[in-house]
């Protein structure tokens, strides 16, 4: 300010009481006077330079930052006011980046990305992928974006505010590389075992069918009819050559042969021939 001062004072806006408080005051020829409300609020850390009205904060913090006001009253009692607002920043810590992961198809891995541990407000975030930035929508601390397996596997999160800035990376994870692949070879196996099954279910249902088919015939073929004259069988009876009304035996003999009996699911093949006996009777009528 361009004006012999006589006196001055400091003011900042305090938004619990949403009004002025004053810090400290000084006249000429005078000491500086400091309120005991700003000396605790502050913590003590208050400087004046008489020489450009300057007010010092040397050890501020974030939670000062406020709207700060000078008077200065000349030998005339014209007062001039001067006032602007004052922002104080945290430097930014390292953040910490956490992510976690999905293997998806298609070569691809799902991920959500968290920066964590950022002191302060009024702090920005930007993504990258790579050296390329990642847009979003609004200014999030969080990510999440499908990750192509193929491309660049870093991805970096910034963190900064008008004073100072800070960077995270976060390398996809190789499990997230070798489940994909996993995924894809495991699908290949299912489809190969699904089409092994299937010709294999198909190959025996035609061996079975080929075999039951088989055993038919040889069944067929194993039995035999063996006529046998009852006059030749003396086992049995002896008959004079017949005559006209009389009645001729015979006997009609049936043989199997490799028999197949089953017994509780086990097939067993009797090779021992079984013979039945059948007599047949044959009326000899008169002519006429």
């Amino acid at each position: 300010m361009q004006m012999k001062a006589y006196s001055v004072e400091w003011k900042f806006w305090l938004p619990s009481e949403q009004a002025f408080k004053m810090i400290l005051n000084w006249k000429t020829n005078k000491n500086v006077t400091y309120q005991q409300f700003a000396l605790e609020y502050f913590n003590s850390s208050l400087g004046f330079k008489i020489e450009n009205l300057s007010l010092l904060i040397e050890a501020a913090k974030p939670q000062h930052s406020s709207v700060y006001r000078l008077e200065v009253t000349d030998e005339n009692g014209i007062v001039g006011c001067t006032q602007f607002k004052v922002f104080v920043f945290d430097h930014v810590e390292k953040p910490q980046l956490q992510g976690r992961w999905k293997a998806l198809a298609d070569r691809k891995c799902h991920l959500a990305l968290s920066c964590l541990g950022v002191r302060g407000g009024n702090v920005s975030y930007t993504w990258y992928r790579g050296n390329e930035l990642i847009p979003t929508p609004r200014n999030l601390s969080f990510l999440e974006v499908e990750a192509d397996v193929n491309e660049t596997h870093t991805y970096t999160c910034n963190v900064s505010n008008p004073v100072s800035w800070e960077t995270q990376n976060f390398n996809l994870p190789q499990g997230c590389l070798s489940d994909s692949s996993e995924s894809r070879l495991l699908l290949f196996w299912v489809i190969a075992m699904i089409l092994v099954t299937l010709f294999l279910g198909t190959f025996a249902y035609f061996c079975v069918q080929k075999k039951k088919q088989q055993q038919s015939q040889t069944n067929l073929s194993g039995l035999q009819i063996m006529y046998e004259d009852v006059r030749q069988t003396r086992r049995y009876q002896e008959l004079n050559t017949p005559g006209e009304g009389s009645t001729v035996y015979s006997v009609v003999q049936f043989q199997f042969f490799n028999l197949t009996v089953t017994f509780g699911g086990h097939v067993q093949v009797l090779n021992s021939p079984s013979t039945w006996r059948v007599v047949i009777f044959l009326i000899a009528l008169p002519e006429g």
